[in-house]
């Protein structure tokens, strides 16, 4: 049995919660902080290299060692009733009989007061590496005659926000802050 919010305790396969002050009961008292959404550092770097003629630029940015409240998350694996969008996630590693150290609870096991409710389950490591900018370019030199109205044309390609690397389950690990 597990705990619950309104003081009362559950079966197996729901959100357990972590009685912090050993009283027995689950209040706002066991309310705890988990993690920052700032992150313990921020980073970038562009790099440029040639050959002969040919040009190829990369930026890229990151942070490391934020912490994120998923918020689509606390709706998307709420199994209830009313759920029409429901991730796979939370289908296949949801708690059973057959899988009782699942991290997910059993169909129809969190509560809408459990879905409004903060926890832990929701708090994803933001940190992340996002390829911001890819340029390859071509500098074609005229000679003679031609370079006395045009000296060079610089053909190139060019794509931004390529790829982040991360572990967020989000849109985007980027917040206001990083």
């Amino acid at each position: 049995t597990s705990p619950f919010l309104d003081g009362t305790t559950r079966g197996e396969g729901y959100l357990r919660y972590a009685d912090l002050n050993n009283d027995g009961k689950i209040t706002s008292v066991d309310r705890t902080i988990i993690g920052s959404p700032l992150p313990k550092f921020t980073y970038g770097f562009n790099t440029s290299l040639e050959f002969y003629n040919i040009r190829l630029s990369i930026q890229a940015v990151g942070s490391y060692g934020s912490n994120i409240y998923n918020l689509n998350n606390m709706y998307d694996y709420y199994t209830g009733q009313a759920s029409n969008n429901v991730r796979r996630k939370a289908v296949y590693e949801a708690w059973t009989p057959d899988n009782p150290t699942a991290m997910m609870p059993g169909f129809g096991k969190l509560s809408s007061l459990e879905q409004t409710s903060n926890t832990s389950l929701f708090v994803e490591d933001g940190s992340y590496l996002q390829i911001k900018n890819v340029s390859l370019s071509y500098l074609l030199e005229f000679r003679r005659k031609a370079a006395k109205i045009i000296k060079s044309v610089d053909f190139g390609l060019s794509c931004g926000n390529l790829y982040t690397f991360t572990k967020y389950s989000g849109w985007t690990p980027r917040t206001r802050n990083t």
